[in-house]
């Protein structure tokens, strides 16, 4: 799911995916409201249903799947390309689920090739030796997206998690190219 996309290269263990070093100065302003997929795009593009769950901030927008399987999606625009690139590369959420969780499993292939100029996908969180919290940390240009997947009661597929990622990339390139 990581690696499809060329001119990326892993970083330390812990690490986000470098960015691509042909990618955009950056992208189109857009507010970044503009940027999230709604529910009825993410049941189009997923093949299942997804219902808002909670009303949308100005941070971030949550839905569920049927099963009760919960989806986070936060996304934030920096001032400059220059800091997004620094905050991807110093707040990869990878490093607090190791530290709360346990060892998280990287993946390396699976819903690539993305538009994003670096991303990196893991699962966050071991249950029942399936996966119960599916993350994705991108940079688009000056934006920073963060998808968060859980299933406490059973397990994400990834599958799932992968189609999401998908759905979510299409929405953020289709707004800022």
């Amino acid at each position: 799911m990581i690696c499809a996309v060329a001119g990326l290269v892993a970083l330390a263990a812990g690490d986000a995916i470098a960015a691509d070093a042909s990618a955009p100065d950056r992208r189109r302003e857009v507010e970044v409201a503009q940027l999230y997929p709604n529910a009825e795009f993410l049941s189009e593009a997923m093949g299942i249903r997804v219902v808002t769950r909670d009303a949308p901030t100005s941070s971030e927008r949550r839905f569920a799947f049927a099963d009760g399987e919960k989806i986070r999606i936060m996304i934030d625009e920096m001032p400059t390309v220059a800091s997004a690139s620094r905050v991807f590369r110093r707040s990869n959420p990878r490093r607090y689920f190791e530290a709360h969780f346990g060892d998280s499993r990287l993946v390396t292939n699976g819903a690539g090739p993305l538009s994003a100029d670096g991303y990196v996908q893991f699962c966050g969180m071991v249950h029942r030796a399936d996966c119960a919290i599916w993350v994705y940390w991108a940079q688009y240009g000056q934006y920073l997206v963060q998808i968060e997947s859980v299933n406490m009661k059973d397990s994400v597929p990834q599958l799932m998690a992968d189609l999401l990622v998908q759905a979510v990339d299409r929405s953020v390139f289709t707004a800022v190219g």
